[in-house]
């Protein structure tokens, strides 16, 4: 791979990656539960000693039905890409809860 189609590649991995906090407020604000869970690895860790998106399931779904309405701000995007597939990032929110 050239240097130019190495730099699009990561360019478009940050894009990709900043994406991420985004779908996930659009999700819990609009209570589109499965596509929240779509942005956990299968194997998600819920508490000490449960796994797995549908564990998941059993915790938001009752914290979603505790509030009216919810609106979350998303900024400050941090994304570090370490290897050509490993990255870590962070991100500010502010979560609002009715």
């Amino acid at each position: 791979m050239d240097a130019l189609s190495e730099r699009i590649e990561r360019i478009e991995s940050r894009l990709e990656i900043g994406q991420l906090p985004i779908r996930y407020a659009m999700a819990v604000d609009s209570r589109d539960v499965d596509t929240w869970l779509s942005l956990f690895v299968p194997e998600v860790r819920v508490g000490r000693d449960s796994y797995g998106r549908e564990a998941l399931r059993g915790y938001i779904e009752p914290a979603l039905r505790s509030f009216r309405r919810s609106l979350h701000q998303i900024c400050g995007h941090r994304v570090e890409l370490l290897t050509a597939d490993t990255a870590r990032g962070a991100t500010y929110c502010r979560a609002e809860h009715e």
